[in-house]
């Protein structure tokens, strides 16, 4: 655990920074914005252009929102919120729709509206300039960054921590997502009790719930974590992404992973991935239980597609639509157990995004034909 030690009234910090009274007024309060990795998985098969994806133009930025740039340190929170929009052909941005937040709605409303303003450099399909499905996450945080936690959360976290290792599983996650709820967070504070409500949750066998954690837990890489922690962290998201069906994400947190750890081929890990790639490599269908989470905002399950065909044997009546997010085309359809899915084997690069009711259930079956 870092070094705790109350500065500006509450604030807790790793090391000693001087953010009290005028010096906090001078930290610098924009956010950083990157476009996600895509996992490919489905390729284009047939009638394949080649295909050059958008690129940035100039600076992409988002500054906090102003009643957050203005509250107290100790009420201060960091966000992010994960953007969906169309890059149009002359480059400019349509229909940006939140697809994840992490922190106060005001960040969200206020990564949107900076998103509008934002150009790339459009994509191409044999040269020609074509519209693009496209993903971003806005980051809002403190610069030098939060590296503690405060009082109330450090407490919060010392309870569960040692509730977690007197394997009292219920009430620790009860205390890790009461702090979590307190929404007035730094992406440190976040990280740290997100990882032990992913350890509960693992041990009491829930592991659909326990990956939505781990998903906070890992923000960023996990990079507000110490290093033991960010190592034991992408551990348990990949063991949780491979028991859960998300086989695409288990992978590609397991190549983030080998850039953090030594990984040798007798490693628990790594045995893992074997049974992982396996399955990928099996003709046979792939199917998993899923849930809306209950612990983000909008309620939406994300999949990255890992056959063609896909349908839903059983879903709860929360279940609301789904949509098939690809690099150039996109649909919306009503969720039904009757019908059946087919992505054309031009699309590539196809996620399912379900939504829903927190918590509603399905059944998920992806098939080859």
């Amino acid at each position: 655990m870092p070094y705790h030690g109350s500065l500006c009234g509450g604030l807790v910090m790793r090391v000693a920074f001087a953010l009290c009274a005028a010096a906090f007024a001078a930290l610098s309060v924009a956010s950083v914005a990157q476009d996600l990795p895509q996992v490919h998985v489905l390729a284009c098969e047939t009638g394949c252009p080649k295909w050059v994806a958008p690129k940035p133009v100039g600076e992409h930025r988002s500054y906090f929102p102003t009643g957050e740039k203005n509250a107290f340190p100790q009420f201060r929170a960091e966000a992010f919120a994960v953007i969906r929009f169309t890059i149009t052909p002359e480059g400019t941005v349509r229909d940006p729709v939140l697809e994840k937040l992490v922190g106060p709605q005001d960040f969200a409303d206020n990564a949107i509206e900076a998103v509008k303003t934002w150009r790339y450099q459009p994509a191409t399909a044999d040269g020609v300039p074509t519209a693009a499905n496209w993903r971003t996450e806005v980051a809002y945080f403190f610069s030098p960054p939060e590296s503690g936690a405060r009082d109330a959360t450090y407490y919060a976290y010392k309870k569960a921590q040692g509730l977690i290792g007197e394997k009292k599983y219920d009430e620790a996650i009860a205390v890790a997502v009461e702090a979590l709820g307190a929404q007035r967070l730094n992406f440190y504070e976040r990280e740290m009790l997100s990882y032990l409500a992913a350890l509960g949750y693992a041990a009491k066998g829930d592991y659909l719930t326990a990956r939505d954690y781990a998903e906070d837990a890992t923000l960023f890489d996990a990079k507000f974590l110490s290093r033991d922690g960010r190592e034991a962290a992408m551990r348990l998201r990949v063991k949780l992404e491979a028991l859960t069906g998300q086989f695409a994400e288990a992978s590609a947190w397991y190549e983030k992973l080998k850039q953090n750890a030594r990984i040798g081929a007798d490693d628990s890990t790594t045995k893992i991935i074997a049974i992982v790639d396996a399955r990928l490599n099996d003709a046979k269908p792939i199917t998993m239980a899923a849930r809306i989470p209950t612990n983000g905002y909008p309620p939406l399950w994300s999949h990255t597609l890992l056959r063609r065909h896909f349908l839903f044997p059983e879903a709860d009546p929360g279940v609301d639509r789904l949509m098939i997010d690809c690099d150039r085309n996109r649909i919306e359809s009503p969720i039904s157990t009757a019908a059946e899915w087919h992505v054309p084997k031009s699309w590539s690069n196809c996620r399912l995004l379900v939504h829903g009711a927190p918590g509603a259930k399905f059944m998920l079956t992806e098939s080859v034909e």
